[in-house]
């Protein structure tokens, strides 16, 4: 994982210049600083800090400073330089205008440290440039660059926006995808980015993974994170006339109601049922919270069990759940 440590950070080293220029009579000169704000490196590797100078014209003054070590490089010079800590090396080359810090054996201790490039041109111009490195370390990946939320439990139809973050910045050229819930988005990012999928929750894909993905081009980082999604029933509470008795040759009306009933659920046809024939039986739905069901002419045959249904519209208007209530016609028993 990546871990964040800010114990014996260098405070008042805080420069946020990320593209510094000067002039120097007619040419414009500029820093390189490699690699890249954020690129990450894992625990026990070798890696090189980089700075030139654009265009290589001058002879000027370079300062590296990382951590506790600094190296002052002025005039011509071809060479390397061993300190006293020997996880660190410098090196120049000033006829290529390029200074650069080896550090070797990279620990938990370089993370997000900066790494600071000063120039100062022949004419007493001065230009700035940082950077710093992730340090990843292999063996425990419980802390990821990538997100997801929200992380539930859900709720079978609930509308739900998915997050997938990728939280780091100044990442060119990086992928940022999110597979979930059965649909996939990508996008190309450069920076902290989030992707939003806007999902009515299916119950059939509780026990699934998200997986939100961060893959930068040269792969110098692969990452994602996973969300196994939890979805519980959605708890339909129906109050249902009770079981009535009736007088042969007369009408009733059965009425239904579930509370805070909505889309993606309905309520489906009555159903019927005496033991010889099932029916589907047209209703009256006068809300979204009540349907009715009247039944007239009532005759011996039209006893039974009557089944109020609620359906899921995404789902070809498949029954969810049901409540039952009995018709009796009075003088049967």
């Amino acid at each position: 994982m990546i871990r964040h440590s800010d114990s014996n950070r260098d405070t008042g080293v805080r420069y946020l210049i990320l593209t510094s220029l000067f002039l120097t009579g007619a040419v414009q000169l500029e820093l390189d600083l490699s690699p890249n704000n954020g690129t990450i490196v894992t625990i026990g590797s070798n890696m090189t800090f980089t700075c030139s100078v654009i265009p290589c014209n001058e002879t000027g003054s370079m300062v590296l400073l990382y951590r506790h070590v600094q190296k002052l490089f002025s005039g011509i010079c071809n060479e390397t330089f061993n300190i006293t800590d020997r996880r660190f090396e410098f090196s120049c080359n000033s006829a290529e205008c390029m200074y650069s810090l080896n550090v070797y054996d990279v620990d938990i201790t370089d993370h997000k440290r900066p790494m600071l490039c000063i120039y100062r041109s022949s004419s007493e111009d001065m230009l700035i440039k940082t950077t710093s490195i992730g340090v990843l370390d292999m063996l425990d990946d419980t802390y990821n660059f990538t997100t997801i939320s929200p992380t539930g439990p859900f709720v079978d139809g609930e509308s739900v926006d998915f997050k997938c973050c990728f939280q780091r910045e100044d990442s060119p050229d990086t992928t940022l995808s999110f597979q979930c819930h059965g649909e996939l988005i990508t996008q190309e990012i450069d920076n902290f980015t989030c992707l939003n999928l806007n999902v009515s929750i299916d119950i059939d894909q509780n026990r699934t993974k998200c997986k939100c993905t961060a893959q930068s081009k040269d792969m110098s980082f692969d990452v994602s994170s996973e969300l196994q999604l939890v979805i519980n029933q959605y708890d339909l509470l129906f109050e249902l006339s009770p079981i009535t008795n009736v007088v042969f040759d007369t009408s009733t009306t059965l009425a239904c109601r579930v509370a805070g009933l909505q889309y993606p659920f309905a309520f489906g046809h009555w159903e019927y049922h005496n033991g010889k024939e099932d029916k589907s039986l047209i209703s009256s739905i006068i809300s979204n919270e009540t349907k009715l069901l009247t039944v007239n002419n009532i005759t011996y045959e039209k006893m039974g069990i009557y089944y109020c249904t609620v359906v899921d519209v995404r789902k070809n208007n498949s029954i969810i759940a049901n409540a039952s209530t009995e018709l009796y016609v009075q003088g049967m028993y």
